[in-house]
């Protein structure tokens, strides 16, 4: 079976710009529908959670890149396709996977502004109160301050500096996802539909991991999450 190569109908730019543009079209609703006061009876209920959500979903999108290589991989080799049968044949996935990072980063952040200017006004005496007193609201902290480390470190830069224990630091991402999930349920009482997809995706996303981890499902001992070399 032929499949087409998808760098020749989608360069590394277009997708990425694709990307960026379909990234901020959520932001770009809530800042217009603020403006014109269109969220609803409850605006900061609103934004909340739409921010909270965005994030969780590019969160996930991150998570989901390494084992979608994988499968691609050997789904290319199993229908003989002639292209994609390397992991290297797919790094442009990886070189999109810190954009997707940034962006639940950056939803996170927007989450954390409108908690902090029309929750709490900025008065931080009230804040740390409200952090001491209410567990779900640490957690939010921490897994904000998770969340920063890793954009920080996504960086080429530091990713060099900190060699094999740049991997090490950004598996913390499979547990921050919890931790986000779990900061939600301790918030919301009554939790939505789309908070069940994302929680059955993570644990499909972590039981993948650990399948993989036991040797149950193939592995490449290239596959480490990062660029493969392209062997000629």
């Amino acid at each position: 079976m032929i499949a087409p190569r998808p760098d020749r109908f989608f360069t590394e730019t277009t997708i990425k710009t694709a990307l960026f543009f379909f990234a901020s079209l959520p932001g770009i609703w809530l800042g217009l529908s603020y403006i014109n006061t269109n969220l609803g009876s409850n605006p900061f209920s609103t934004l909340m959670q739409q921010s909270g959500l965005w994030s969780i979903i590019f969160l996930i999108l991150t998570l989901l890149i390494t084992p979608l290589r994988r499968w691609l991989t050997v789904l290319s080799r199993y229908y003989r396709w002639h292209f994609g049968k390397r992991l290297a044949d797919w790094n442009m996935m990886i070189r999109i996977r810190r954009m997707l990072g940034l962006w639940s980063f950056f939803y996170a952040c927007l989450h954390l502004l409108f908690y902090l200017t029309l929750e709490m006004d900025f008065l931080w005496e009230e804040i740390v109160f409200d952090v001491t007193s209410r567990n779900a609201i640490a957690l939010g902290w921490l897994n904000w301050l998770i969340l920063a480390l890793l954009s920080i470190t996504s960086l080429q830069r530091m990713r060099r500096k900190m060699g094999r224990y740049w991997r090490r630091l950004h598996r913390l991402s499979y547990i921050l996802s919890l931790m986000v999930l779990l900061h939600v349920t301790m918030l919301v009482k009554a939790n939505p539909w789309y908070f069940y997809v994302c929680l059955a995706v993570t644990l499909i996303l972590l039981l993948d991991r650990w399948l993989v981890h036991i040797g149950i499902l193939h592995h490449q001992k290239t596959d480490n999450g990062m660029e493969s070399k392209r062997n000629k």
